[in-house]
């Protein structure tokens, strides 16, 4: 006979499950966000295209995925805001290097 604390282990492990299976995210970055795991391993040397990376999210986006170690292609309006946050990337990378 099944008990009550053996019921609540198993819906706790299908409800995590679930939780996983339907997350925007892939697997292993979700396990890596939700136990403490920096995700730069997965993602270092991964080729990730931002569009709107002039302002706002895509461009901080851009800086965070810079400090990763990702190769970046970044789509903006005006070539000017362009070289202003392939700077400021460039940057960031050279400064960890050294």
């Amino acid at each position: 006979m099944i008990g009550f604390l053996e019921i609540c282990v198993f819906l706790f492990v299908v409800l995590h499950i679930l939780r996983i299976y339907f997350a925007d995210c892939d697997a292993v970055l979700h396990f890596y966000e939700r136990f403490a795991k920096p995700p730069d391993k997965r993602l270092r040397g991964k080729v990730i295209w931002i569009t709107g990376a002039s302002s706002g999210i895509g461009e901080h986006l851009a800086y965070k995925l810079t400090e990763f170690g990702c190769k970046l292609v970044l789509s903006v309006r005006r070539k000017d805001e362009l070289d202003r946050v392939k700077n400021q990337c460039m940057s960031k990378f050279c400064s960890k290097l050294f």
